[in-house]
Parts: structure tokens; C-alpha cells; sequence
């Protein structure tokens, strides 16, 4: 990854970044270019799946990216759990050759990690990091279905099950700003 094409703390204001964190290999590189372009005042909001997770998000497959690959065994469990019809992104394809295309996937652009090890990256380059699953989950059943208030999504126990829900079933919500 080289540098992103903006000068020095040019970035202000809140800016998402959807499903991209996986897709990293040197995050440290990638977080010395946050950490150049985002203003003092400037904060980032990272959605993207972990390897705490039980759902891989990529190909639906509940724990594909835990699966060691040892012994064709990664195989092996896709290939069963996918003739059972789950997973997505199916265009038709036979399985054995759904999974192959998968398992190039998974070994090529994914790179799952612990939320410790984020956790660890964050604070070394100085961000405050915040978990923001609750208000994330509230968006999401306000846009579907209707809107939630404040107190719903302040509330301990909303705070709680939604972190859990999106930790197990699809991602982490992290809001990141410099630390004062």
C-alpha cells in the first residue's frame, strides 16, 4: 500500500470505512496514513469482520475463516456446509469450484485478526477507540424497520446485546479519533 493522495491532515469530519480491514496485510502501514491524513479533530468510523466472529461475511460459510487448513480439511468442511446450500455469491457454479475459488480468496486478501490485536494497533498509534456496535445496530433497524430512541440505545443492556450480535454474526464497529 503506498500513500493515500491527500496532504497532511487534510481529512476532517467523521468518514466510514466498510469491510476493509480484513483486506489489509500491513496494518501498521495503513494506520500511518490514517493517522497523516485525519485531522487532530477528524474521526473514522471502521466496520469489519474479526476472527472472533462465527459468520465469515465473504462467503457465508459460519467459521470458513477458522477452519485451519490442514489436511484439506478448510475444504473439506466448506464443501460439506455449502451442499447443505449455505454460503452466497453462488452465480451458478458447482460447489467443488465455489469452494476452490473461496479457499484462493481466503489465502490471497483476507487476513482475519483478534479485536485484541486492533485493540494493541490502535493505541499504538495514539487513537482513542471507541466501540459503537450499539449505534451501528440502531441505524441499521431505523433504516429497516423503525427508529429507536436515545435512551433504547444508550441503555446497558442494548449496549451489550448489540456488541455481542455484531461480534458473533458479522463485525466490530470501532470509531477511531487521536487521542488529547
Amino acid at each position: 500500500m503506498g500513500q493515500i493522495f491527500f496532504t497532511k491532515a487534510t481529512i476532517r469530519g467523521e468518514r466510514p470505512s466498510n469491510q476493509v480491514f480484513e483486506h489489509i496485510r500491513e496494518v501498521d502501514q495503513s494506520l500511518t496514513e490514517i493517522s497523516r491524513v485525519l485531522k487532530p479533530s477528524g474521526m473514522i468510523l471502521l466496520k469489519f469482520p474479526v476472527y472472533d466472529t462465527f459468520r465469515e461475511d465473504h462467503c457465508g460459510i459460519p467459521f470458513a475463516h477458522r477452519v485451519p487448513d490442514f489436511m484439506r480439511l478448510k475444504f473439506t468442511y466448506m464443501f460439506l456446509v455449502r451442499a447443505f446450500g449455505l454460503g452466497h455469491n453462488k452465480n451458478g457454479r458447482k460447489i467443488v469450484d465455489w469452494v476452490k475459488d473461496y479457499l484462493v480468496y481466503f489465502k490471497e486478501f483476507l487476513h482475519y485478526r483478534k479485536i485484541s490485536f486492533y485493540r494493541r494497533k490502535f493505541d499504538g498509534f495514539n487513537f482513542h477507540f471507541e466501540r459503537v456496535d450499539n449505534s451501528y445496530v440502531a441505524y441499521r433497524i431505523s433504516q429497516k424497520f423503525f427508529s429507536l430512541g436515545n435512551s433504547t440505545v444508550d441503555n446497558v443492556i442494548f449496549k451489550m446485546l448489540s456488541e455481542s450480535l455484531m461480534k458473533r454474526f458479522g463485525s466490530v464497529v470501532y470509531l477511531l479519533r487521536f487521542k488529547k
